[in-house]
């Protein structure tokens, strides 16, 4: 049931990008989620084996000050280098998107 829920995302970002250029991740995203409810609700999650995300916890976890460690600082080191390496890798693809775009509507 998992490979049908990603294919009808898959299928859905194809056929809706031509009409909805700016949005169509976010619908095919809704689809994907609404396809993966019906199919858990309709034959169970313990036949679909799609895990749905649970609501959020309504209080925020008590403040405290972050401990610094060295300790405390190399266990989440391997963390931080991944997150920088995401980000990096997100701001290099949406420059260059950009620019993909800027150079093909600003040809002399």
């Amino acid at each position: 049931m998992v490979m049908l829920v990603e294919t009808i995302t898959l299928l859905t970002g194809v056929v809706v990008q031509k009409k909805f250029r700016s949005i169509y991740m976010i619908i095919a995203l809704f689809s994907s989620s609404d396809s993966a409810a019906f199919f858990n609700s309709v034959l169970g999650e313990s036949i679909t084996h799609v895990q749905m995300v649970e609501a959020l916890p309504i209080q925020l976890s008590p403040f405290s000050m972050p401990v610094f460690s060295p300790d405390a600082l190399r266990s989440q080191a391997s963390l931080a280098l991944a997150t920088a390496l995401f980000a990096l890798t997100a701001s290099v693809s949406t420059a260059r998107s950009i620019s993909i775009r800027f150079r093909s509507t600003h040809r002399r």
